[in-house]
């Protein structure tokens, strides 16, 4: 079955705020390498179906991530309202908000595995060079 938006938001209503708000951006990155594997190998077997909720994780965890790297509690995730949020942030990847739309409106694709997973890339790399600059 086609999972869209709508499905997303779903997910997002069941599992925001997460249970321990105390999240480490490390634990978020090592968690999406485990699960990009997991993703890379149920694509590879057409099974687009499966990959919904761990894309849905993962798109989650994602902006976590850049709350996070930005100074901003997670508990302020508003799904409805993360495009006007987050375009003030400092530290993200090259159009985000084009990107994570897309990868949002068509969770179970392969080209959204393939952006959310080079967001993810520039991420980590954005948020390296951040660090080194306020130190």
């Amino acid at each position: 079955m086609y999972k869209n938006e709508h499905d997303f938001m779903q997910f997002f209503h069941a599992n925001h705020p997460p249970k321990d708000v105390s999240v480490n951006i490390n634990t978020l990155f090592e968690k999406w390498n485990k699960r990009a594997n997991e993703l890379k190998n149920l694509y590879e077997t057409r099974d687009s179906e499966k990959a919904f909720k761990s894309m849905c994780e993962g798109i989650l965890s994602f902006l976590y991530a850049l709350f996070i790297t930005n100074g901003h509690s997670i508990i302020k995730v508003d799904i409805h309202q993360w495009k006007e949020v987050t375009k003030n942030f400092t530290v993200k990847p090259v159009n985000t908000t084009e990107r994570l739309n897309f990868i949002i409106e068509h969770p179970t694709q392969y080209h959204s595995f393939v952006q959310l997973n080079l967001l993810y890339k520039e991420l980590i790399k954005k948020r390296a060079v951040h660090n080194l600059r306020i130190k």
